[in-house]
């Protein structure tokens, strides 16, 4: 099928019973043009609401439950986070002690090739530097950084103590500066 040709299918005789058919193409067009069903199936279901929220009442069910009565797992709100680094069995800090309205920079180096969401609990946060470029002004209170990225950010505490969330078990380097 030529370009064209698939985009006239698209616009004009595609039924739209379901988001299924888009969803579908969109997934190949994402993917470079070919995927293999259990790709597709994970784009599916990543797109699903339902089975989100099924799959979220599974996991506060069986399995969070059982990892924090056992220490392994620590709640903050909807963000998860293990207790220690599985590759190093160093223990993770739950939570920096810092000083109620002073100035604070956290340098991280995400040691995985994942995407991880950094999160301080109840703090927006600065972006000064992100995979070595200086930035300033770009306020944030979730940042997703790559793999194998490192990223500074300051913020001012608005409490004792302040809950790194998301300091999972690729980050092998986070500190206060």
């Amino acid at each position: 099928m030529k370009y064209e040709e698939l985009v006239h299918f698209l616009e004009r005789q595609m039924s739209m019973s379901h988001v299924y058919q888009p969803l579908l193409v969109r997934a190949l067009v994402d993917s470079g043009g070919n995927a293999t069903l259990p790709q597709l199936a994970q784009v599916f279901l990543t797109q699903d609401e339902s089975q989100l929220l099924y799959y979220e009442k599974r996991i506060r069910e069986i399995p969070l439950k059982a990892h924090k009565r056992h220490g392994v797992i620590v709640a903050d709100g909807q963000i998860m986070s293990l207790t220690a680094y599985p590759m190093t069995g160093e223990v993770m800090p739950a939570a920096f002690h810092v000083q109620e309205g002073k100035r604070y920079r956290i340098h991280m180096r995400n040691a995985s090739d994942d995407i991880h969401p950094i999160h301080l609990h109840r703090h927006i946060f600065e972006l000064t530097s992100v995979v070595g470029m200086r930035t300033s002004g770009v306020m944030k209170d979730v940042l997703m950084l790559g793999g194998y990225q490192e990223a500074e950010i300051d913020f001012v505490a608005v409490r004792a103590k302040l809950r790194l969330s998301a300091l999972i078990a690729a980050f092998r380097f986070a500190q206060l500066i």
